[in-house]
C-alpha cells in the first residue's frame, strides 16, 4: 500500500524509507604531534583519522582563522605539515590547532589538538677575530736565517685553539721569504739587505679548530744597520807594568767584534806589520778593556779602538801612553830585584829566580829556563828536558807543553824530588831524573 501511494503523483506524502546522515566520529591523531625546530616548512607533523558511521569518505582540513592553523597545512588524507620554520628559542614551544573532519555530505566534526616543538642543541661556531701582531714585525738587515721576525695573535669567540699559516692572497708578495709556525712565530728564510728593500709584504691566516678563519696582510720592516761607532779609552799604565787598553761603544746595534790596534808608532794603516790587533770582548755591550803587556817596549804606545759588524769596521780616535822605564822590574813575570841578593828576582806569582847575563833564569824550583814573551798573554819558557812550556799569572803552576800538546802541573818538591804531573800520560814525572846539565856554565 505504502509503495502504491508513494508512486502516485497526486499523493503529497512520501511513504518511502527516510535516510539520516551522521557526522564523522573518533577524530584523533595517530601519533604524538611532535617535530624538531629548524625543520624546513612542509615537514610532516603527524596523521589524523576519523570514522564515518555511514562509511562515507572523510576529508580533513584546518578551518581558517582558528587558533594557530595558519602555521600548518592539512592534506585531505589527514597529513598535517608545517607551513613555516619554527625556532624553539625565539618562538613558542607548543601550538593549538583546530582540525575538521568532513564526510561526503558535508557533515563535520572538529577537535582541538596541541602540537609540540622539540628543542635541538645548536652548535654555533664563530671565526677568529682581531688578527694582529703583538710587538713589531721587523728584522735587522744581515740577520741570520731562522731569526725571529715577529709574533701573531687572534681571538676566537668560542675559545677554540687557533693555528696560523701564511696564505695566498692580497699582500702575499714576500711569503716565500718567511716561515710561520702554527703558534704564530714568524721567522726568516733568508738574510735581508736594507739597501735592496726596506719592507716586505706577507699575508697571514688564523684558523680555528673547525676551519673558520680570518686573513690579513702585514708589512715586515727591514731595519737599517750601520757601521758601529766606537770611542777609544785613554790607555793607562798600571803599577804592574801592563797597560789598560779598551774602548766604548757609542752606538747601538749588532757588533760582531771589538778590540784595539796597538803600535809603537802612530797608526796610519791597520794592516801595517808593526800594528798589532788585539781582540777584546765586551762584558756589557758598551765597554771593553783588557790589560796589555808591552814586553820590552819603551817610549810611546799608540792605541786605537775598533768595532766591526757586517756593514764594516769603524775606529775611535788614536790615543797614546808613555811607557815609563821602571828600574829593577821584570815585565815578563812582574818580578822586582831583591836588594840583598844581586841578580835574584822575586815574582808575586812565579816565585824566585836568578837571571843570568845570557838571558837564562835559574828558577828555585823548576831549574834553568829560558823565558820568551808570548804573542798574546803570558810567557813561554824553554826547558831542555821538556821543550817549550807556556804559563801566565792566573794559570801557574800549570804549564802547557807545546811539544806534547798537554798540560803539566808542577807540584813542587816532595821527598827531595821535584814533581810534575803529566795530564797527557796521567803519571808523575821527576825533573831530577832527566840527565840535563843544569849548571850555569851549561847555559
Amino acid at each position: 500500500i505504502h509503495a502504491s501511494f508513494s508512486s502516485n503523483s497526486n499523493w503529497p506524502y512520501d511513504w518511502a524509507p527516510q535516510f539520516t546522515n551522521s557526522s564523522p566520529i573518533g577524530l584523533n591523531a595517530t601519533t604524538d604531534l611532535v617535530f624538531y625546530e629548524n625543520e624546513p616548512f612542509g615537514t610532516t607533523v603527524g596523521e589524523f583519522n576519523a570514522t564515518d558511521p555511514e562509511g562515507d569518505v572523510i576529508t580533513f582540513l584546518l578551518p581558517a582563522g582558528e587558533n594557530n592553523n595558519s602555521l600548518f597545512t592539512m592534506e585531505p588524507n589527514g597529513t598535517l605539515k608545517t607551513a613555516t620554520t619554527f625556532d624553539y628559542e625565539s618562538n613558542a614551544s607548543s601550538y593549538i590547532i583546530t582540525v575538521q573532519a568532513k564526510d561526503e555530505l558535508n557533515a563535520t566534526f572538529e577537535g582541538n589538538f596541541t602540537v609540540q616543538v622539540t628543542d635541538v642543541y645548536e652548535f654555533h661556531n664563530s671565526p677568529p677575530t682581531n688578527l694582529n701582531s703583538y710587538g713589531p714585525v721587523e728584522i735587522a738587515e744581515n740577520e741570520s736565517i731562522g731569526s725571529v721576525v715577529g709574533y701573531f695573535q687572534a681571538i676566537d669567540p668560542d675559545g677554540d685553539e687557533i693555528f696560523f699559516f701564511l696564505v695566498n692572497g692580497e699582500g702575499d708578495g714576500s711569503n716565500e721569504l718567511f716561515g710561520l709556525t702554527e703558534d704564530g712565530e714568524l721567522w726568516s728564510k733568508t738574510s735581508f739587505n736594507y739597501e735592496n728593500a726596506t719592507t716586505h709584504s706577507i699575508r697571514v691566516v688564523a684558523v680555528d679548530s673547525y676551519g673558520l678563519s680570518v686573513e690579513k696582510s702585514f708589512v715586515v720592516k727591514v731595519k737599517d744597520v750601520t757601521v758601529p761607532m766606537v770611542e777609544t779609552e785613554i790607555p793607562v799604565l798600571l803599577d804592574n807594568g801592563r797597560v789598560l787598553v779598551g774602548g766604548k761603544m757609542i752606538s747601538s746595534g749588532p757588533v760582531e767584534q771589538t778590540g784595539v790596534y796597538i803600535s809603537e808608532r802612530p797608526i796610519v794603516r791597520t794592516d801595517d806589520e808593526n800594528v798589532r790587533k788585539v781582540v777584546v770582548r765586551s762584558t756589557d755591550d758598551i765597554f771593553f778593556e783588557r790589560q796589555y803587556n808591552p814586553i820590552g817596549k819603551k817610549g810611546w804606545l799608540y792605541v786605537m779602538a775598533y768595532a766591526r759588524n757586517e756593514e764594516g769596521e769603524s775606529y775611535g780616535l788614536e790615543e797614546y801612553v808613555d811607557l815609563e822605564v821602571r828600574e829593577n822590574y821584570d815585565y815578563l813575570t812582574d818580578a822586582t830585584m831583591l836588594d840583598d841578593a844581586p841578580g835574584w828576582w822575586e815574582s808575586p806569582w812565579f816565585g824566585t829566580y836568578y837571571r843570568s847575563d845570557s838571558g837564562w833564569i835559574l828558577h828555585l824550583e823548576l831549574g834553568w829556563l829560558y823565558p820568551s814573551p808570548s804573542a798574546g798573554s803570558g810567557l813561554w819558557l824553554w826547558k831542555d828536558s821538556l821543550g817549550w812550556l807556556w804559563t801566565e799569572e792566573p794559570v801557574y803552576p800549570y804549564l802547557y807543553s807545546s811539544d806534547m800538546r798537554n798540560w803539566f802541573y808542577f807540584f813542587g818538591e816532595y821527598e827531595q824530588s821535584r814533581l810534575l804531573y803529566d795530564y797527557g800520560n796521567k803519571n808523575w814525572v821527576k825533573l831530577d831524573e832527566y840527565s840535563i846539565d843544569e849548571t850555569e856554565e851549561a847555559r
